[in-house]
């Protein structure tokens, strides 16, 4: 098997449902034959243990720490605090990124409301129906093993695992004892002395199934039955009524008392129930408003009420690197949808559309905060949506799968595009509306043809999940970033590979052309923003500041601006000639997904965790 050069220590956290459970048993032991040192908190932390403490041990110890993510998972008080805890110690710069997190999927779970905001940017490993895949992934980004490396791990295990069933089958087919008397018929390979088929093996289950079944129908009854006489020669079975029989016998009677004394009853019972339909009345007569507000109030896909918030706007004048400082909170939206992952502005920056982790897409009016419309089709959280160029149509990609484009004017769906393998994490729009770019859960860009839905080509390199697509403002180049942690850029005319930029230590969660086309900017787990020379793909400069992973950048319509938004709760403003802080934005109390500017150069308007949406401007 082979070996690492620097072995790398795992630890397992997970619930303790039975499929977990299950599938933590065969990873685990899957790992450890692999030749890689590690534990589980199954079989480190036992009953009576301090298990914060245990945990914590465990999260110090290791180099990669698999939180395993399911349902049952998730309804843990435990799963968020672990995954929290394991990233704010690998933040520490002595530890330089220890422990690595992979968390890994054996449901379908990562679009659940209760999903660790952290988990979002991560890379994560889907074990669902894919065992071996996965384990090849697991191998390959958890430990650092080359691809084909981890490929012949996968294999020599299904092998070594093949071997170990047929020796435990041969085993237990030589320990098998005959049966005394009433034997059954042999199966065909008894007969023949060799194994059993699989077909074979159950029906042999089956008998011992029925044979335990039997003798359970002999085992004595509570009340024991009177001694047998000399012409009783058969054993005789005894019933007895069973609990819940017992108990409904019980409730048919009560039922048949409240029966008898209700016919007895009749004018009693009529009056009181006038009674209660004349309180009702009067009361609903005397509150028409409170119920015509309730039914009257505008719901989305879900159910979840939107709320229409009063707000006002204060004269504002375009943000420029001279007077960021002066930015101040114009309002803020709170629109009764889950949290924020995406926002932004439309064209002539009169409306901001938002996506949610609940599969919310709406349009609102940015001067009072008035919803629009809402975009009705989605099944999974709005990870992007982009405004094409003339303002008419808006692009969205969703956790369902799909690129969808919508009419802006009337809320229809145009197009649909399903994707061929998984999530949807990024889109763009070329500058004349005819191309989709799409970023997703497959390692590819992929172009679309928005008027048919064709795919125009794939553009492969990337070996991890693709976050962040975005075009050049001519539209002759689009950028995208990975979970791989690498940038790329392809010419768009023939789908030619130009540049790929390394350099970041985490996950490349956005990218963002300035709007004269110089200049490239890269947003990332590991904290830092990253401005590119797009000609040469020179590194300009490294902005830090940030206390969390940033998840998106912006640039303002003049360029020397650029917004960052990240998982520290704030939204930061840079100078881009040489990469000064302007200025902190504050507000939100929750992780903040996405961020844009207005194409005004008015307002900034940031998406969070928190479920509202600020909008800053300057007085």
């Amino acid at each position: 098997m082979p070996t690492m050069q620097e072995p790398k220590r795992f630890f397992i956290t997970h619930s303790f449902s039975e499929l977990d459970r299950r599938f933590v048993r065969k990873l685990h032991n899957d790992l450890r034959r692999s030749g890689l040192d590690g534990f589980c908190d199954i079989f480190s932390i036992r009953p009576g243990d301090d298990i914060v403490g245990g945990i914590n041990r465990g999260l110090e110890a290791c180099h990669v720490y698999i939180p395993i993510l399911s349902f049952a998972a998730l309804n843990s008080k435990w799963c968020e605090a672990e995954i929290n805890a394991a990233y704010y110690l690998s933040m520490q710069a002595e530890r330089q990124g220890r422990p690595r997190i992979i968390p890994v999927l054996i449901e379908d779970c990562l679009s659940s409301p209760k999903m660790p905001a952290l988990v979002r940017p991560m890379l994560n490993i889907n074990f669902r129906d894919r065992y071996e895949q996965a384990l090849g992934e697991l191998f390959n980004h958890g430990f650092g093993f080359d691809v084909d490396t981890a490929d012949q791990m996968v294999r020599e295990l299904s092998i070594r695992f093949r071997l170990e069933f047929a020796r435990a089958e041969a085993e237990q087919a030589t320990n098998r004892q005959p049966e005394q008397s009433q034997a059954p018929i042999p199966l065909e390979s008894e007969r023949q002395g060799e194994l059993p088929t699989a077909q074979e093996e159950v029906v042999r289950v089956a008998r011992e199934k029925a044979e335990k079944e039997k003798l359970w129908t002999k085992i004595e009854p509570h009340t024991l039955p009177e001694a047998p006489t000399e012409q009783s020669v058969e054993p005789r079975l005894v019933t007895v009524p069973h609990p819940v029989g017992m108990a409904l016998a019980r409730l048919i009677e009560v039922l048949a008392l409240v029966r008898t004394w209700a016919e007895s009853n009749k004018r009693i019972l009529i009056s009181v129930a006038i009674v209660i339909v004349l309180l009702l009345g009067f009361y609903a007569m005397s509150n028409v408003p409170r119920f015509v507000r309730f039914l009257s109030v505008p719901t989305t896909q879900v159910g979840v009420p939107l709320t229409q918030p009063t707000v006002s706007i204060t004269e504002t004048v375009r943000i420029t690197e001279k007077n960021a400082e002066d930015v101040v909170l114009a309002h803020t939206l709170s629109p009764n949808i889950g949290q924020v992952l995406t926002v932004a502005f439309s064209p002539d920056s009169a409306t901001l559309a938002a996506g949610s982790i609940d599969s919310n897409l709406g349009l609102w009016q940015v001067s009072d905060g008035k919803l629009i419309r809402n975009f009705v089709g989605n099944k999974g959280g709005i990870s992007s949506a982009k405004f094409s160029s003339d303002g008419t149509k808006l692009v969205s990609g969703s956790w369902d799968k799909t690129v969808r484009i919508w009419n802006v004017l009337d809320g229809t769906l145009l197009q649909a595009i399903t994707m061929p393998s998984d999530r949807v994490y990024g889109v763009a729009v070329s500058p004349n509306a005819l191309v989709v770019a799409s970023g997703a859960n497959e390692n590819a860009v992929r172009l679309w043809r928005t008027s048919d839905r064709v795919l125009i080509g794939t553009l492969n390199g990337h070996t991890s999940v693709v976050n962040s697509v975005a075009f050049s403002s001519n539209g002759a180049l689009v950028a995208s970033g990975s979970n791989d942690h690498t940038i790329r850029m392809w010419r768009v005319q023939d789908l030619a590979a130009l540049q790929t930029l390394s350099g970041h230590t985490n996950n490349v969660n956005s990218v963002e052309f300035s709007p004269d086309d110089a200049l490239l900017a890269s947003a990332s787990s590991d904290g830092t923003i990253r401005l590119w020379r797009v000609a040469t793909g020179e590194l300009i400069n490294t902005l830090k500041g940030h206390a969390g992973p940033v998840l998106e950048v912006a640039f303002s319509p003049d360029g020397t601006i650029l917004a960052s938004a990240s998982f520290d709760n704030t939204v930061k403003l840079w100078r881009v000639s040489d990469g000064k802080l302007l200025r902190t934005l504050t507000g939100h109390t929750g992780f903040i997904y996405s961020v844009s500017f207005s194409p005004d150069g008015m307002l900034v308007a940031s998406g969070s965790g928190d479920k509202t949406i600020l909008i800053w401007g300057v007085k």
